[in-house]
């Protein structure tokens, strides 16, 4: 359809919108898209740009509070206003250690050692994005801390696991295993909300999700959030929100469990560790 403007809407945060290309035919040309901006994407300089273009002190204002992409008003058509769930959409990706883990191989650190230092950084960025969740009322807490209980468990088990596997073999798994999980990512996609199950069903299929993945992200870890996602909502029918929550309490437990038997084993370099941790945390914001 073609593009429709009105000072009314505007591309702040969470907006809905549609783009054209201006020289073609725009039944086979839009793009759908939704705006992705923190509010420091309007700073002081862009908000006087704004001031200085005539644009009016409240649009400013709104812009400076939560963000957006003031760039695109009167160019891309606005016809939708996400209000919430945004944290959700900001926090959701995972799988940083599919590219951080074959870095500290790269880099010629021992496999050990990298898994150790790379749950160290991992845990960092899991613990900010888990208390962002909690914040925002998005865990359910009745059934995060059983399953919290058995990620526990199963991470320390599978963390002690690939302690006793010799360098040479783990390096050879890792040949192995990483790229089958970065190919099953790229190509996994969530399923539709499904009808949910009473809270006990629920309970007791996630249960057994936080064991299994807690021994995966111990053992090995890359992938473990978004698998999560994946069997909280297409197995255990939690809406996308809770599940989301739930991934980040169970995630981060398994992080914690694995890095203290890491930790206890020398095996985490603490000064690398903390300074990837530090970067992923800046890089998330």
């Amino acid at each position: 359809f073609p593009a429709e403007y009105t000072d009314k809407l505007h591309h702040y945060a969470g907006a809905l919108c549609a783009a054209n290309s201006p020289d073609a035919d725009p039944s086979t040309t839009s793009q759908f898209y939704f705006v992705q901006a923190l509010p420091s994407s309007v700073d002081k300089a862009a908000q006087q740009t704004l001031t200085d273009a005539g644009v009016r002190q409240e649009v400013i204002d709104a812009y400076a509070a939560v963000g957006g992409l003031p760039y695109l008003d009167n160019t891309d058509t606005v016809f939708g206003q996400v209000y919430e769930g945004m944290d959700v959409v900001d926090a959701i990706a995972g799988g940083g250690g599919l590219i951080s883990l074959p870095a500290y191989l790269i880099a010629g650190i021992p496999v050990h050692n990298a898994l150790g230092t790379n749950k160290l950084s991992s845990t960092m960025g899991t613990t900010v994005a888990t208390v962002r969740y909690a914040r925002s009322g998005f865990i359910p807490w009745q059934q995060a801390l059983l399953c919290v209980l058995f990620a526990l468990a199963g991470s320390s088990l599978g963390a002690k696991l690939a302690l006793t596997i010799p360098t040479r073999t783990f390096s050879i798994l890792m040949l192995v295993i990483l790229p089958l999980t970065a190919c099953y990512l790229l190509r996994s996609q969530l399923t539709q909300e499904r009808e949910p199950y009473p809270f006990r069903k629920t309970l007791l299929i996630s249960l057994p999700i936080a064991l299994v993945l807690g021994v995966y992200d111990g053992f090995y870890g890359p992938g473990t959030g978004t698998f999560l996602l994946l069997l909280l909502t297409g197995v255990a029918h939690l809406p996308l929100n809770q599940a989301a929550g739930l991934t980040k309490a169970i995630n981060l437990a398994t992080n914690v469990a694995a890095l203290t038997v890491f930790l206890r084993s020398g095996v985490s370099d603490l000064s690398l560790g903390l300074v990837a941790g530090c970067f992923g945390i800046a890089g998330n914001y």
